[in-house]
């Protein structure tokens, strides 16, 4: 599957095959990011406005999958990764 986090619609077509395809989520690892790769006094304003989009997704997508697990009244595990630069 292939999803762009930053666009809510990609997001939750993505989550919705997935589940229609496999069944209900019970692990999300959530790392959404947009690393913008240069310090941070070199960052535009729209590329800063950007930001928002990153978490966002990231919060879409750890919704459905709570969502569908208190609906189903299983458990599931959601790992939520995050870095200050979005780089290892």
């Amino acid at each position: 599957m292939v999803l762009d986090h930053m666009e809510s619609e990609s997001l939750e077509e993505c989550f919705m095959n997935i589940t229609e395809r496999v069944g209900p989520i019970d692990v999300l690892v959530n790392n959404g990011h947009e690393g913008l790769g240069h310090d941070w006094e070199e960052v535009s304003g729209d590329e800063f406005n950007r930001q928002p989009g990153n978490f966002t997704g990231y919060f879409l997508l750890a919704r459905w999958v709570r969502n569908q697990a208190v609906v189903m009244k299983k458990g599931a595990s959601i790992i939520m990764l995050g870095s200050m630069y979005g780089q290892v």
